[in-house]
């Protein structure tokens, strides 16, 4: 099998099979490529040979694409003296899914700001695609965006992130970390932006909220995460 129009031939022997699961009429398989990652795919609904090897080609490429994204990203920051969280969801029948999430970490005065759409996961509702208030075609899958995410909060020198609301945040944090199967819940992960610190604590956490009540909340979650540490630092500065 090859993959990439503008690459050099990529030649390599690949495993596909079925999984068992049909979504929308279309039958759902896998391709176990040569380093032992798992790719799913939809079939295409008339199930024809070429159309089922050109849907494999073009989920194995969309994959690697997607791969190139995340570790695009910077590794190397840790030991994140503070860090935040912020998640846009969708809502379908009256339930909330995470459709992108953000964080922002600070060290030493600096901040690293991440954040990534969300691609429905297969367990998910189909129609959180449609109803997204953005464009998730091109997402990566939620199983690597959990990954990501949890690496990331590990770097924070306390293994936690503040979120304005601390229950709607864990609700669709660990929706999102379930995917991955990493064995991780957010009840202690996830803790208030005014939390009230130290001897000034009291104080602390009242400029913290006096901000956040003077400059309302945002959708966009990097521009959510951007105005959490500044509610931070007019509490903690």
């Amino acid at each position: 099998m090859t993959t990439g129009e503008n690459e050099r031939p990529n030649v390599f022997t690949c495993e596909i099979s079925g999984t068992g699961k049909v979504r929308d009429g279309r039958a759902i398989m896998k391709v176990v490529m040569p380093s032992g990652e798992t790719i799913e795919f939809e079939t295409n609904a008339e199930f024809n040979l070429d159309g089922f090897f050109t849907d494999a080609i073009a989920a194995i490429e969309k994959a690697r694409k997607k791969m190139r994204e995340l570790t695009a990203a910077d590794y190397y920051v840790s030991d994140m003296e503070e860090m935040f969280v912020a998640i846009r969801s969708a809502n379908v029948r009256g339930k909330l899914w995470p459709v992108e999430i953000a964080l922002l970490g600070i060290k030493d005065g600096d901040e690293y700001v991440w954040s990534s759409p969300i691609y429905p996961a297969l367990s998910w509702p189909r129609q959180i695609i449609d109803l997204s208030e953005i464009d998730l075609r091109d997402s990566p899958p939620a199983t690597d965006v959990a990954r990501e995410t949890l690496e990331r909060i590990s770097r924070a020198s306390g293994k936690w992130c503040h979120a304005e609301d601390p229950q709607h945040t864990k609700k669709l944090l660990d929706r999102l970390l379930d995917e991955a199967n990493l064995g991780f819940t957010s009840d202690e992960a996830v803790i208030p932006v005014d939390v009230e610190w130290g001897r000034d604590g009291a104080a602390a956490g009242g400029r913290v909220r006096e901000y956040l009540v003077t400059h309302p909340a945002l959708l966009d979650p990097v521009e959510q995460v951007q105005r959490l540490s500044r509610a931070w630092a007019a509490g903690y500065s």
